[in-house]
């Protein structure tokens, strides 16, 4: 079982993401935006992975609660996902893209992928 943060402003997208990660017998925390995922974070640093969509509202996007999450939370493992994403950039080790719309499974394959693989062989 993971502990996911789930961090989506669009409210159906992020429920039904919520259901079929905990339906995968996840635990999931959600956030409706960055700022939000943020605070959370600074509460609580006990997460194996952060799913996130990229444009959000608020101050930070999902690049850059990645990077804080990452050096906040040395080896968590981050997937953003996006329906446009403009801004393009390479990925780190522990790191996955997902293009929007996207499949449920396709979500819950990325998810295994990144995490089996451990921390400390990045």
């Amino acid at each position: 079982m993971l502990r996911i943060l789930l961090v989506e402003d669009e409210f159906l997208v992020r429920q039904v993401a919520f259901d079929e990660l905990g339906d995968a017998g996840h635990c999931v925390v959600e956030a409706a935006n960055g700022d939000a995922a943020a605070a959370i974070l600074q509460d609580d640093s006990a997460f194996d992975l952060i799913c996130t969509d990229i444009r959000m509202p608020g101050m930070l996007d999902g690049w850059q609660l990645g990077a804080a999450a990452r050096s906040l939370i040395p080896g968590i493992k981050v997937l953003y996902f996006s329906g446009y994403c403009e801004t393009q950039r390479t990925l780190e080790p522990g790191e996955a893209f997902l293009p929007k719309p996207y499949r449920l499974a396709d979500m819950l394959a990325l998810v295994e992928s990144l995490t089996s693989v451990p921390s400390d062989a990045r």
